[in-house]
């Protein structure tokens, strides 16, 4: 009842703060062109008079006709601007009588034909709709002193900031975040919007960025995706800005950092900083490169830690915000322009993450109509150090042809500890089996990836070749001491036992891949081209792997867990396709033949050879259909072959964890896979309302699953076996309009995944359905200027049924609450607060756990509004505790990590500015040549 009722209390609250004034009036009239008649998509809008924030806008419909609603009385000015004409201007008063006042016609003047290139400055325009581009001016939408970049993208219509911190604009994801038009620390869109100041944007411009093949060669390829680029001011471009915060609290909590940028016409240099102990990060998880040392899963239930053959990185499902976690990061940014035909890009970022979990996980295992649950506890310590410098490089030899040099280098150096213990038990309660293990680690990693690309576009449009040679190569390095006691419960008229193991292991992984791609292309008549594409890939790795056992203060060297191998994979596929540009319509089909082939080498034991040699055929079409300016419809279908690794063909038995032994099976055959997607996507820039659709089917032949054995003391013995299908779909849609009755922007999402697999235990084969859906409603109030609101809801549903053990079909709900609410009062004050509500199903495990996580803070801006005071609160009810709910073919299982809990921080931000040009531009009309 708690949730309810404070989920309608800030829906309504949403609508009270938007409901500021007692009186709405509707404003509407008609823009034309002074001689040829009515102008469609022309902007309108409504700015106040005291400091020019917009209050509405509108975009005129295919005869002119605007309407500007829920405007309260006051005094305004209203604007209208469309590409090619001179920005109309003209202030107006709406008095409270008024319900519905007609503005007239609205007539814009042509630029004269002998001034096309003349840009009118001075007036500030909030939106501006040219083509597949949406411009912002940030002068329009009020921001807070101190305000990062991903605070003003919140306010922009048509832009969206999730919780994680993902941009969407118009409904679709934003994959890149362009500074003047250039790279800011690579493609991590986060530590632009979380660091550059909201201050120091003039512009920010939503568009469809080109691949970069379709930007050299003119040619729409149909790869395009979701950008946005933050264009500075200009008296940014020439100066040094940013900003520096520290904050301590409580229980020794403290966060500190830093962002500084010196701009100039040939040059960019960024700085970020960043210090803290609660869980915070500046950048986004998806973009940071793995840490070190293949810190991989410690086999769970006996045995101890079983280094994987990969390095791993952070994984990513589980993330940085539940248990405690300290961050140390900083990094370097340089844009340098050499004359006008060499661009360099270089970043340097070094983190260091310290992670602390202690977390009990539940699993309850389906074994043929039975079950089983294990119980574990695990307390572990990871320290990841990474270095990570990448340089990008472009060359342009002529108008015709170019090169472009690319370089990524990361260093990493890890440490792992673990203490945990596990206990299984049969369906009865009954305990089968225990384990305690002691376990640390430690490895380093160097990577170094490389590219070296061609490109030439003939006299003859359409014509062009690109040559690309790639290198890279990795040297990994791990080490482990692991210890535990396994204790084999008697029962069943079975005798216990004990199995210990003491173990030191070391590995190295040292990988070397090299390649080579031509592409050429050939326009067959008008709007038809004729693409011939050849690549060659080499991929080599050496593994050694040692284990000691350690007895009696003696090490002994296991030969049959240690193993030596070779491996090298090389594939050579040719491409052939045709695409046919024709008004709105983008269709390519095409067809490779790929032959690959995977050879290992077993040196370690007897020794084996294991060959394996693949020929396919690989169809492809892609279609994109663009219905109007702002709605598309996407068609592809995609085939690939993906071969099982040499750990899964080996057939050597792994029996380092007692209670999960692991044996490969060199019959393995690859996995083809089928893939089909459909999208559509529309979005109205007369109402700013978006809706996008997706569906997804996939089938696989040869699906690699793998097969368990569990005998009576629940040991477990995995071998990887194919299946001949396995199928996946999933669909998605998305919805976001502006409720103006309401005063908010409406966001609705659903999502709704099935798959059909197989699985195989004691020999028995049974087919599993798995249903996974999810709906996520949001309210954002439109007018932000006094109140900054959000409230919304998720529900996901997740179910997975059993052809044969259908008594043991498992089902979880999980709910989510929240609301964020700012109010700023008279520019030096905001108050601000948050609370999240979750709510995790019971299930098989527990009562249903609900976690409310509620925070607070107020600011006090200073030293001319350069200077921010913030006292915050976070999880104030003390309730913060990290559940993770997973379920898969054979399993469920629930974990609960000890997290992060109450505390209060005093905090202070300083912006720093020193500008080229401190003084401001005057805002009269002024014109100006723009450059050709």
């Amino acid at each position: 009842m708690f949730r309810i009722i404070a989920f309608i209390a800030l829906l309504l609250g949403c609508h009270f703060v938007n409901a500021q004034d007692h009186k709405h009036i509707t404003l509407h009239g008609n823009v034309s062109d002074s001689t040829t008649g009515p102008l469609s998509s022309a902007t309108v809008v409504l700015l106040q008079q005291v400091d020019s924030v917009m209050t509405s806008f509108a975009i005129t419909d295919v005869k002119g006709n605007f309407e500007l609603k829920r405007v309260s009385p006051g005094d305004y000015v209203l604007q209208s601007s469309f590409l090619g004409y001179y920005t109309f201007t003209k202030q107006i008063s709406i008095g409270n009588r008024q319900e519905r006042v007609d503005l007239g016609e609205i007539n814009l003047q042509a630029v004269a034909s002998d001034l096309d290139a003349v840009v009118v400055k001075g007036d500030r325009i909030p939106i501006m709709i040219n083509k597949d581009t949406i411009e912002y001016n940030a002068e329009a939408f009020k921001t807070q002193p101190n305000d990062v970049v991903e605070d003003l993208l919140r306010k922009l219509p048509g832009v969206e900031v999730e919780a994680d911190g993902t941009v969407k604009a118009q409904g679709e994801e934003v994959q890149q975040i362009l500074v003047d038009g250039k790279e800011f620390f690579g493609r991590d869109p986060q530590i632009a919007t979380k660091n550059l100041p909201a201050g120091a944007v003039d512009k920010v411009q939503v568009f469809d960025k080109k691949s970069d093949m379709a930007e050299f060669t003119g040619i729409d390829d149909g790869a395009d995706e979701k950008a946005i680029n933050i264009e500075l001011k200009e008296d940014h471009k020439k100066g040094v800005f940013g900003n520096v915060a520290a904050g301590y609290g409580t229980k020794d909590r403290y966060e500190g950092k830093a962002n500084l940028n010196k701009f100039s016409k040939n040059q960019q240099l960024s700085f970020i900083g960043m210090s803290n102990n609660v869980n915070r990060q500046g950048f986004s998880m998806n973009d940071f490169v793995n840490f070190a040392g293949g810190m991989g899963n410690l086999m769970r239930n006996g045995g101890g830690r079983n280094i994987s053959n990969n390095a791993a990185g952070i994984p990513l499902s589980e993330g940085l915000s539940n248990g405690f976690v300290q961050t140390d990061a900083a990094g370097l940014n340089l844009n340098q322009d050499f004359g006008t035909r060499t661009k360099l890009n270089a970043s340097y970022f070094y983190s260091s993450i310290r992670k602390d979990l202690d977390q009990d996980i539940i699993r309850e295992n389906i074994v043929s109509e039975r079950s089983f649950i294990s119980d574990e506890n695990e307390d572990e310590t990871s320290i990841n150090a990474n270095h990570r410098l990448n340089v990008t490089m472009d060359h342009k030899i002529d108008s015709t042809q170019n090169l472009r040099l690319r370089a990524n280098l990361s260093f990493n150096n890890s440490e792992y500890s673990l203490l945990g213990n596990s206990q299984t038990f049969d369906a009865f309660g009954e305990e089968a089996n225990s384990s305690l293990r002691d376990n640390v680690a430690m490895g380093e990693n160097i990577n170094l990836t490389s590219s070296l690309m061609y490109r030439k576009k003939f006299q003859k449009i359409g014509r062009s070749l690109t040559a690309t040679l790639s290198f890279g190569t990795s040297a990994d390095e791990q080490e482990a001491h692991q210890q535990s006691i396994n204790d084999f419960i008697g029962r069943s008229g079975m005798g216990s036992s004990i199995d210990s193991i003491v173990q030191d292991q070391f590995q190295t992984n040292d990988a070397l891949n090299y390649g080579v791609e031509i592409r050429y292309t050939e326009p067959l008549g008008k709007n038809k081209f004729l693409g011939l594409d050849y690549e060659r890939k080499n991929n080599t790795n050496e593994l050694k792997k040692d284990i000691f056992d350690l007895e009696d203060n003696r090490s002994i060297f296991n030969g049959i867990l240690s193993n030596h191998y070779n491996r090298d994979y090389i594939y050579d596929r040719g491409t052939a396709s045709l695409r046919w540009i024709k008004g709105n319509s983008n269709l390519s089909v095409g067809m490779s033949l790929q032959n690959a082939s995977l050879v290992g080498e077993i040196l370690s034991g007897e020794g084996a050879t294991i060959e394996q040699y693949y020929t396919n055929w690989l169809p492809r079409i892609n279609w994109n259909f663009d219905l109007a300016s702002s709605k598309s419809l996407r068609l592809n279908y995609t085939t690939n072959v993906r071969e099982p690794s040499l750990t899964q063909l080996q057939p050597i038995v792994d029996n380092s964890n007692p209670l999960s032994i692991y044996i490969g099976n060199p019959d393995l055959l690859p996995e083809y896979t089928h893939r089909l997607q459909f999208r559509y996507f529309s979005f109205s820039q007369f109402s700013m309302t978006n809706f996008f659709a997706m569906l997804t089917g996939s089938y696989t032949d040869n699906a690699i699953i793998n097969a368990r054995t569990i005998d009576e003391q629940f040991r477990q013995t995995t071998t990887p076996v194919n299946v001949d299908s396995d199928y996946r779909l999933t669909s998605f849609l998305g919805l976001g309009t502006p409720a103006k009755w309401l005063g908010s922007r409406i966001n609705l999402n659903g999502n709704f995944t099935y798959n059909r697999g197989r699985v195989f235990v004691n020999s028995i084969e049974e087919n599993t359905d798995r249903y996974i859906s999810s709906i996520n409603l949001s309210f954002d109030n439109l007018k932000k200027e006094l109140v900054d609101l959000m409230v919304g809801g998720k529900i996901s549903h997740s179910l997975t049924e059993y052809s044969i053990s259908q008594d043991l079909d498992q089902a979880y709900v999980n709910q989510s609450f929240y609301g964020d609410i700012t109010f700023n009062i008279k520019d030096s004050w905001s108050i601000g607060t948050k609370l999240d509500y979750h709510i995790y199903s019971g299930g098989t495990f527990m009562e249903a756990q609900r976690v409310p996580l509620w925070s607070a803070s107020i600011s006090k801006f200073i030293l001319k509004n350069r200077g921010e005071i913030k006292l915050a609160a976070y999880d104030i009810l003390n309730k913060n505790v990290g559940i993770q709910q997973s379920i898969d073919l054979n399993y469920l299982e629930e974990t609960r990590i000890t997290s992060l809990s109450q505390y209060f921080m005093l905090s202070f931000t300083y912006a720093i500015n020193q500008l080229g040009n401190q003084q401001n531009a005057p805002r009269g009309f002024r014109m100006m040549r723009r450059p050709r």
